[in-house]
């Protein structure tokens, strides 16, 4: 059904020298805009290889965040089975299995221990839902530590949409009875070249780093033009005063003093676009069934339906944030089913490099604060303009920040009718 070309685009990732490059698939709805029915289409896909392999078992999916989140709640909602997905945020009250990542950008990792005693007891196997297998090495290191607290006899098996373990990785797999299931087959060996060639001469937008002055002025810039003492001269934003520093007033600079984010009581509808607080929140950080986790779903698309006043033919973007992405995938794919043009994707951790260059998938980066912590870096590539926007977040408090951030960069991108659902407990 799919092919490597078909899914497959190379980007670079920005200082890593662990892995070079990074593998964007075009369909999954995280890096790059996609149709959301073209996105559930493809893990509809590999659901459908899941159910042929444990259609009969009592299983656990665990997806990896922050990209296979949402790949592991659809097939978790396919096949009504438990469900739990790694983070890298904080729960209170709990207690962790930790594994790292290591050629990723936040490679700390994190899996609800507390919840996986409540189940382990009552599932035949433990399949781990990836977007991508390169090595494999992540996923042993979280088995081992399954093992060793629940018996060496636990059943494991590992699903993604791409997989490009090598021979002796897949060895390695085989001799610990891990069975591997996969869309495509892919071949890494080339990924590296391939990344290393592009220049990185995209645009950049806006960094909320660590030394900025809280006024607009940009600290700590990676671009051409620099100076080296941090403060970014000859941006290209709305609200450069012709000096070459960008200064954008705090008042402008954050929807929520400007009335496009206000705070309101649960199920509240707030006057103008705003923030609408969803109720029914569930967890998928923290186990859930599949069927109860997308009929919560189901239930945040009912409130947004009423709450947000779509007409005509417009054009409607839906964004998620960070491991935060199904429930915004499936509340863009419900919009298109009713006749909207409508694309989705969603913030990220990832630096990545964005280029100008013919073929490479991303072309603009817009930087903002992460609204799970204040302070930390993350990411959103290229925003167009919409008749609206809609965003999705689990964020608690203290989001306003970086969501604030994430709506001035869709309004610079000429999206003046921004709508933010949060949906947290």
């Amino acid at each position: 059904m799919y092919s490597e070309k078909d899914l497959v685009r190379i980007a670079k990732r920005e200082n890593n020298n662990k892995r070079k490059y990074l593998v964007v698939n075009r369909l999954q709805g995280k890096h790059m805009p996609v149709k959301p029915g073209e996105c559930l289409e493809m893990f509809d896909a590999l659901a459908g290889i899941a159910a042929e392999a444990f259609g009969d078992e009592n299983i656990l999916l665990v997806g990896f965040a922050e990209t296979a989140t949402a790949i592991g709640a659809r097939l978790a909602a396919k096949m009504d089975c438990y469900y739990m997905q790694t983070t890298r945020e904080e729960i209170e009250g709990v207690e962790y299995f930790y594994f790292t990542e290591s050629h990723s950008h936040a490679a700390q990792q994190k899996l609800v221990k507390t919840d996986l005693d409540k189940v382990m007891e009552k599932v035949s196997r433990v399949v781990f839902v990836e977007d991508e297998v390169t090595t494999g090495n992540t996923i042993l290191g979280i088995a081992a530590l399954i093992r060793k607290a629940y018996g060496e006899g636990t059943a494991f098996a590992v699903i993604s949409i791409l997989n490009g373990m090598d021979g002796e990785a897949e060895e390695i797999y085989a001799r610990q009875g891990i069975s591997l299931y996969y869309l495509v087959k892919t071949d890494h060996s080339g990924y590296t070249g391939e990344a290393e060639k592009y220049r990185g001469d995209g645009v950049y937008y806006g960094c909320p780093l660590p030394g900025c002055r809280g006024d607009g002025a940009y600290y700590g810039c990676p671009l051409p033009g620099c100076r080296g003492d941090g403060v970014y001269y000859g941006c290209p934003l709305p609200g450069c005063r012709g000096s070459g520093i960008y200064r954008e007033d705090s008042a402008k600079g954050y929807g929520f003093r400007e009335g496009v984010i206000r705070q309101g009581d649960s199920g509240e509808r707030i006057s103008g676009p705003g923030m609408y607080r969803a109720e029914g929140y569930r967890n998928a950080r923290r186990l859930v069934k599949g069927g109860d986790y997308q009929a919560a779903c189901e239930m945040l698309y009912g409130q947004v339906r009423r709450w947000i006043p779509f007409a005509g033919r417009e054009r409607v973007l839906v964004l998620g944030t960070e491991e935060f992405m199904y429930p915004a995938i499936y509340a863009a794919s419900k919009l298109e089913k009713e006749g909207y043009y409508v694309k989705c994707h969603s913030t990220t951790r990832s630096p990545i490099a964005v280029s100008t260059e013919e073929g490479y998938p991303l072309r603009e980066r817009y930087e903002l604060h992460s609204p799970y912590e204040y302070g930390r870096r993350t990411f959103i590539y290229d925003l167009q303009k919409y008749d609206k926007a809609v965003i999705f977040t689990d964020a608690r408090g203290g989001a306003e920040r970086g969501l604030g951030d994430l709506c001035r960069h869709l309004r610079q991108c000429g999206n003046d009718k921004i709508y933010v659902v949060r949906w947290c407990g």
